[in-house]
Formats: C-alpha cells, structure tokens, sequence
C-alpha cells in the first residue's frame, strides 16, 4: 500500500555494506550477481527496472575460492566481488590491538548493563594480551570482558576474575613439526581434538588459507577431506 525501497536504492549515492556474504543462498547470489553486473533493480511487485550506483562493501569469515570449487558460491559473483581485497588478521597475530580493543569492549558493556565506569587492573589486561585467542578472536575477548564485568563489584577488575584458561596459564604451548599447539586440561580425547584444531589451523594460516594446498601438506585426499576437518573443528578464514 505504500512505495518501499530496497537496500540497494536506498544506498543509492553511497555503500552498501553486506556482512556475512558466504551465507548467501544461491537465488539470492543470482539476483545479486545481476544487480552488480547491470546495476539495476526492480522493486518488489514492479515490473519497472530502476538504475543504481552503490559501492558495495562484502565481508565474509569464509574461504570463498573454497567454496566456490566446492560449488556452494558461484565463481562468477566472487570474481564480481574480488575487486579489491582488505584482510583482516586474526586476533592471535595483532596481540597489540588487544588491549584497545579490551577498554572499548569495557565501556560498551558498562555502558550496556548500566554500571559504573570499570578499569583493568595492569595485570589482568598483561593476562589478556598473553592469551592466544584461538577460538572466536574479537568476539571471544568481547565475551570475556562481558564476563568480568557481570563477575566484578569493584572499580578495578582484577586477574582472579578472568576465565580459568586465561587466568591461571594452564595453556601449554608446544612444538611439533614446525606447528605450535596450544593444549589445557582435559580428557585424552579433549586434548586430541585442541590439537588437531590447531595443527590444521596453524597449516592453513601458513599456507595463506589455500584449501588445496593445505589439504596436500597435511596428507589429506583432496580438498574435500579438509573442508570436512574444518566444519568438525568450526574453522573458517
């Protein structure tokens, strides 16, 4: 009953941002492709094509040239979308972003539940920059200081309060074969599993997330048999 514009017209002039674009599914990546390729858009219910100029931004955490052989994104929008490349390093290798990133985080969340004004004591912010962030990176440590605000009463939030694997040093780093495995308490089975994980991450950051590549330095059949390790071990780039 009343004129609705679309993402695309209403960021007409400027950018339109799409996070999370391995997500798309296929109907949409064709409708996509199309709009980028002609730089057109029909509105929803019109039959009448409307012109557009948008730069579009696309952030993804998947290995797109992965998918794209696996057949699940089509080559054709990523080679659209590959003009030009900004990649974002995990936070595991910028340790020094980390304690910015940590007083941002911490005014956000005080702000959020209402609380007063929290500090990080020296050396719970020294504890945090030590941590390898292997799992989830920025958002594991946004999780980690929502944690230590909800714990903590005082103004000063203390080392005791940070999580067991980040504040007691329980995490044991070793070698093998040229990879650095990070491994903490647990079941033989536990340990195994962190081990494999990080063996295949640290082979994929090596080989600059090359699926192919790393499939063949680990021993494995084909880029298939990797892609199945990391789905178990919920990696992505």
């Amino acid at each position: 009953d009343r004129t609705r514009k679309g993402a695309f017209e209403t960021a007409h002039g400027g950018t339109l941002f799409l996070d999370e674009i391995g997500e798309l599914p296929a109907p949409a990546q064709a409708k996509l492709l199309r709009v980028l390729e002609d730089a057109v858009v029909t509105r929803l219910g019109s039959h009448k094509g409307i012109k557009v100029d948008t730069r579009v931004v696309a952030a993804t955490n998947r290995d797109l040239d992965a998918e794209a052989a696996a057949g699940t994104f089509r080559q054709d929008l990523l080679f659209r979308l590959n003009t030009h490349i900004v990649t974002v390093p995990p936070l595991r290798e910028r340790l020094s972003d980390v304690p910015i990133l940590a007083e941002h985080f911490l005014h956000l969340v005080c702000e959020k539940f209402g609380v007063r004004p929290r500090t990080l004591a020296p050396e719970t912010m020294k504890k945090l920059q030590a941590h390898p962030w292997a799992r989830n990176n920025v958002r594991e440590l946004r999780n980690v200081i929502e944690r230590l605000v909800i714990a903590g009463t005082d103004d000063v939030i203390t080392p005791d309060l940070l999580p067991r694997d980040i504040g007691d040093g329980s995490a044991v780093t070793g070698g093998a074969g040229g990879a650095s495995v990070v491994l903490s308490g647990g079941s033989l089975k536990d340990q195994k599993t962190a081990a494999e994980r990080q063996i295949v991450l640290t082979a994929l950051e090596r080989n600059d997330w090359h699926i192919t590549k790393t499939a063949a330095q680990l021993g494995l059949s084909d880029h298939s048999s990797l892609l199945k390790v990391m789905r178990r071990h919920g990696l992505k780039k």
